[in-house]
């Protein structure tokens, strides 16, 4: 891991200096002191929801490394969004957040230090008058009435970390979590907008993608972004098939956790 503070390694790409994957990723990760895994030292993630609607935080240290996160991406390292929308704390949030549920992943440094290397959030449909995000920017492809109600929007869905594969897996985790949790809500689908390669990925583990309609280029979102909507309660279904291999590593032994808590290395229970 690397000793390069923040600041060092932005110097360094802005002088052209060519700095390796795995410190450009960690330089992103903010590090917070907790808690969390006081009294689950063995534990290497713990993987939940760390807020809830009406802008409710179960930890404000751990709700603000996620802000943290989604600044350090959106702006620093993809620039979906400008840097006028970095608050003076080095936080993003925006008027979604107070009608959304948030999940994360943290990272055990051990001695009281997490690191934060996944999150997602659902946007919940309240009323008609708030439309979703994607109803916005995607308004061609729904019918009167359509997203009902109580639909759900995937937003702000980030997962980093210096190895590959734990970046992978952190990810299944955060969509484990919110599939469980849309499924326990008797939400009747999650849409998102997403890339091109999130869009593979998600094909290629095998969940229930349903493409809505053609991509779009979206500016004010700095991307080609497809419409997708996702249902979670066959996601479930297929986490309990053999035939999606994937899918059924992930989710096997969730159902008592619903897909959170702490785990010791390799973010599922098997």
């Amino acid at each position: 891991m690397t000793d390069l503070a923040r600041s060092d390694v932005e110097a360094m790409a802005t002088q052209g200096v060519v700095v390796d994957r795995a410190t450009r990723i960690d330089n992103l990760l903010p590090r917070v002191k907790t808690d969390l895994f006081q009294d689950n030292q063995d534990a290497q993630f713990w993987v939940g929801q760390v807020g809830g609607l009406n802008g409710v935080q179960n930890d404000p240290d751990l709700f603000a490394s996620v802000a943290q996160l989604r600044a350090n991406v959106y702006i620093d390292e993809k620039h979906y969004l400008g840097e006028e929308v970095r608050q003076n704390d080095g936080t993003e949030s925006d008027e979604d957040d107070l009608r959304s549920i948030q999940f994360a992943a943290f990272e055990n440094l051990q001695d009281g230090l997490v690191r934060t290397v996944a999150s997602g959030r659902m946007i919940l449909k309240a009323t008609e008058t708030e439309p979703l995000p994607i109803e916005k920017y995607f308004p061609e492809v729904f019918e009167p009435g359509i997203p009902t109600v109580g639909s759900i929007e995937i937003s702000r869905f980030i997962s980093r970390h210096p190895n590959r594969l734990t970046q992978h897996i952190a990810s299944l985790a955060i969509i484990r979590a919110m599939a469980f949790s849309s499924s326990k809500m008797e939400v009747p689908t999650n849409y998102c907008i997403i890339e091109k390669p999130l869009l593979d990925m998600l094909n290629f583990i095998g969940l229930p993608v349903v493409e809505l309609g053609e991509a779009k280029d979206i500016p004010e979102q700095n991307g080609v972004l497809y419409p997708i909507d996702i249902n979670p309660h066959k996601i479930l279904e297929r986490g309990e098939q053999a035939e999606y291999a994937t899918l059924n590593t992930y989710f096997a032994d969730e159902k008592q956790s619903e897909g959170q808590g702490f785990y010791a290395e390799s973010l599922t229970r098997i």
